[in-house]
């Protein structure tokens, strides 16, 4: 049994607030008790909310907010730049429909791994690093065009591009993904 009922009406701050935080403060008078306190003077936890969340602590919040999402978009713009840069695939002297040699050029970036997917297929043929940024593939059976690449940069970027290189290529030919 509760020694010392409370009012909701006495404790300050919205309905909702009133339900789940005690007073602080709690006026202690027992029904019977000839003393009255003045519930106005009653500092609560709900009150204590609404003195955090001033009009300028509010205002503050709001500009934390917005500086941290402007810093969040220029980042990502950055990388969306970075990420952007049109790579090329210049196809190597010597290439036949068998052995497919290719040169990425992705400015700024040095090319670490190159896979290759021929035409309807859904296998990823690795590609050999044979210098830089060129690489070859050598296959038993003719390779089917047009070619498919999936690179990975040095640092860490991926990107994949389909049929960049037609079935009917030409040695020295560079080739831009239609993607950009």
């Amino acid at each position: 049994m509760i020694s010392h009922p409370m009012k909701l009406s006495s404790i300050a701050g919205p309905p909702l607030l009133r339900r789940f935080l005690p007073p602080i403060n709690t006026p202690t008078h027992h029904p019977s008790s000839q003393n009255t306190t003045n519930n106005n003077n009653t500092t609560t936890a709900a009150h204590h909310l609404d003195r955090d969340r001033s009009p300028n602590k509010k205002k503050q919040l709001a500009m934390a907010s917005r500086k941290a999402l402007l810093a969040l978009a220029m980042a990502a713009a950055l990388f969306a730049v970075a990420c952007a840069v049109k790579p090329t695939f210049t196809v190597q002297p010597g290439s036949t429909t068998k052995k497919l040699g290719v040169k990425v050029n992705k400015p700024g970036h040095s090319v670490a791994e190159v896979e290759l997917r021929q035409h309807g297929s859904e296998t990823w043929l690795t590609m050999k690093k044979t210098g830089p940024d060129t690489f070859t593939v050598q296959s038993p059976t003719p390779l089917k065009g047009p070619y498919n690449f999936r690179i990975v940069t040095e640092k860490g970027l991926r990107g994949v591009f389909d049929d960049v290189v037609p079935e009917t290529f030409k040695c020295g030919t560079t080739y831009v993904p239609d993607e950009y």
